[in-house]
């Protein structure tokens, strides 16, 4: 958002598979979870999967890991249901992408992600999109129901089946939902802000109002945002800067002379996502004056002084008193854009956006998409609205 404000995303040409190719791409890989105990695991999955393999299961920090995680994951079946098969049902091929719909079963026979086990067989449908590469598998997208699998499994005896879905809350492969992501609070998130004017307050009340929590922190100090706090209500409260940036999710909205300063010295990002809703004013009053950015997108600074930080550029486009206004103009939706380069935070803001009731439009990549959208591009400050998109 902005005190007055404001890709098309190029891709490579993406291989197209027959379905025999598909097939051959992926057969091995589901072999390693009917076979879990036979062979070396490492030296089969790296003759199936690119060494920069990816497995995702969701869109937040630590719903995906890569191949050496994969290696741990698919053998720790091998002790906990070394009977497991995955039967393939349904095949379908669009380009490099694999659609595959199949059924998991198998009678365990150890403790499934830290739940005692009961011996009950279980059986499950599991849904995969694979990505290919050269013959081999690069990203999976995954979904199982193995919250159904552990309550039919290992629920105790004295427990009807949807006591034990009460009491066994699973994530997929090994981790338990109240610790995979610090910051979820009973399925909600917890955002970090750095700055805490107008658009930060703009942005907590939306979150707050969708049962999220917001942390706002300003070069003040906690102690300084009292007021603040009060004004947003329950599920508001302010820290350090440090401890607000520490969050999976940080927006950070402080006047862009100030943004230097403002990441200076903060912990190391090891991927977590910075929600730049900045734009380059040096001046704001009494005429607004671009900075001199070197060629560069504001984002792409912002990126440079945030190492290792996955940047989202959202936020920013919008006049933060339409925005206030609601997302409703008119019987349409106001619109809210959005870039970035990592595919899986990009899309999470999306649907954050679409959950606060706005229209979010992906431009693509920051280089692209963050130029047309910030002060000086073409999308900056414009009052845009959809109309019967919905």
């Amino acid at each position: 958002m902005a005190a007055a404000v404001v890709t098309t995303a190029v891709t490579a040409s993406a291989q197209t598979l027959t379905e025999a190719q598909a097939r051959a791409a992926i057969t091995p890989w589901y072999v390693l979870f009917n076979q879990p105990v036979q062979g070396d695991m490492r030296a089969l999955q790296e003759q199936v999967l690119t060494a920069d393999y990816e497995s995702c299961w969701g869109y937040l920090p630590g719903e995906c890991w890569g191949r050496e995680a994969s290696i741990k994951v698919v053998g720790g079946f091998a002790k906990s249901i070394p009977d497991m098969k995955f039967d393939i049902k349904e095949v379908l091929v669009s380009g490099d992408r694999v659609i595959v719909r199949g059924e998991v079963s198998g009678t365990p026979a150890g403790d499934l992600f830290g739940v005692p086990h009961t011996g009950k067989s279980f059986r499950i449908m599991a849904i995969d999109i694979q990505t290919i590469r050269d013959g081999k598998i690069a990203r999976t997208y995954h979904l199982e129901n193995w919250l159904s699998a552990a309550a039919d499994s290992f629920a105790q005896s004295s427990e009807s089946r949807a006591e034990a879905l009460a009491r066994i809350s699973v994530e997929p492969y090994g981790r338990a939902s109240s610790s995979s992501i610090s910051q979820t609070i009973g399925g909600s998130m917890k955002f970090g802000t750095i700055g805490a004017g107008a658009v930060a307050l703009a942005f907590g009340r939306e979150a707050l109002a969708r049962g999220h929590e917001v942390v706002l922190s300003s070069r003040r100090g906690p102690d300084a945002l009292g007021d603040k706090v009060a004004e947003l209500g329950r599920g508001a409260s302010a820290a350090s800067v440090e401890e607000a940036a520490s969050l999976d999710y940080v927006l950070l909205a402080v006047p862009w002379r100030n943004v230097e300063s403002a990441l200076k010295s903060l912990p190391a990002w090891n991927g977590r996502v910075l929600i730049d809703a900045t734009n380059p004013f040096v001046e704001t009053s009494p005429k607004l004056v671009l900075a001199d950015l070197g060629g560069k997108g504001a984002s792409e600074v912002v990126a440079a002084l945030a190492p290792g930080a996955r940047i989202v550029k959202a936020f920013n486009s919008i006049v933060t008193a339409r925005f206030n206004e609601g997302p409703v103009k008119n019987g349409g939706r106001r619109v809210i854009f959005v870039s970035g380069d990592h595919p899986e935070p990009t899309a999470f803001i999306k649907q954050l956006i679409e959950s606060f009731g706005f229209t979010a439009i992906d431009l693509g990549g920051l280089a692209t998409g963050g130029r047309l959208q910030q002060a000086g591009g073409p999308l900056a400050g414009r009052d845009l609205v959809e109309f019967g998109h919905h």
